[in-house]
């Protein structure tokens, strides 16, 4: 997994087809895809509960 940047446009009110397929490409070249798609689960922060608060709070 590299951790290069994205080097397609940014998304504007025109080129969200486009933007699109390229950000899909970009994030499973980062092998990141997974988690955006959803058909993995993020790792788990330690000291983080599933609901986003701290284990202190």
């Amino acid at each position: 997994m590299s951790s290069s940047s994205p080097s397609f446009s940014k998304l504007n009110g025109s080129n969200y087809a486009t933007w699109a397929g390229d950000m899909e490409a970009w994030l499973k070249s980062q092998g990141l895809w997974r988690l955006v798609s959803g058909t993995s689960k993020p790792p788990a922060l330690e000291g983080i509960e599933a609901d986003g608060k701290s284990q202190d709070e």
